[in-house]
Order: C-alpha cells, then sequence, then structure tokens
C-alpha cells in the first residue's frame, strides 16, 4: 500500500466538459412583428442549459459571444454573425436598423452559441415582416 507524505500536497486533474447552450426561444415584441422600411427592430433570444440537471434547465450565458444572422425575404443575408448583446442570464438582444429601401416581405434569423466545444446554430425561423 503506498504512503502518502502529509506535509506534501497532492493535486487532481479534471476532466471538465461544457454545457451544450439550448436556443430556448426567439422573441420579437409584438408591435416590431410587423413593421415598416426605416423602422428598428428588436430581437431576443434565450439561452439555456440542459445538461446539468437531468429533467431541469437553467438559463446561461456561452462562455463566446452570442451571434445572429439575418436573412432578407429573398433568402440572402442581411446580417452575418453579429453580436447580441447579453442583457442577463441567458438573455441576449440585437437590436437591427431597416434601411429606408428595405425591400417588402418576411425576414428570417438563425443564432449560434459556443460553450466551451460546444457549438450549437439554431435553424432559421421567421422572426419579422416588413409590409
Amino acid at each position: 500500500m503506498p504512503t502518502f507524505d502529509p506535509l506534501v500536497f497532492d493535486f487532481g486533474a479534471f476532466d471538465s466538459s461544457f454545457a451544450t447552450p439550448v436556443l430556448f426561444r426567439f422573441v420579437v415584441p409584438s408591435e416590431m412583428r410587423k413593421t415598416t422600411p426605416g423602422s428598428a427592430v428588436t430581437i431576443f433570444t434565450y439561452i439555456k442549459n440542459v445538461d446539468t440537471t437531468q429533467g431541469r434547465s437553467f438559463l446561461m450565458n456561452p462562455e463566446t459571444s452570442v451571434q445572429i444572422d439575418l436573412y432578407k425575404p429573398d433568402t440572402t443575408a442581411l446580417v452575418t454573425l453579429a453580436n447580441m448583446v447579453n442583457q442577463a442570464t441567458g438573455l441576449y438582444i440585437y437590436q437591427h436598423q431597416l434601411a429606408t429601401n428595405a425591400p417588402v416581405g418576411m425576414y428570417g434569423g438563425k443564432v449560434k452559441a459556443v460553450n466551451g466545444d460546444k457549438t450549437v446554430i439554431s435553424p432559421i425561423v421567421k422572426l419579422f415582416e416588413v409590409i
């Protein structure tokens, strides 16, 4: 059996696994869901951690910034990998100013969140309509 010197500190190496961020919800305030060219649109997203406690989820801030892509009605990119601003734990916001000649139609977006070695990219969802 090994003996240990009580005057020497031992150390342990621990393998850490990062929680997978889950893009829980996109929110566009109801008054901005149908908007006009030249208007500002605010987009919120909530990020959750579902890995640490089975059956429960908690809002979390990923280690790396949360980024958003926005798409015009013809599906071409309007904004690519713009950083969203952290408002509270797990809550991120992006405000986009539409051009005065913004095309009419439904705009979509997707969010990317990175936490350590885990990357999550949402599918493209409909966010707001320019009328």
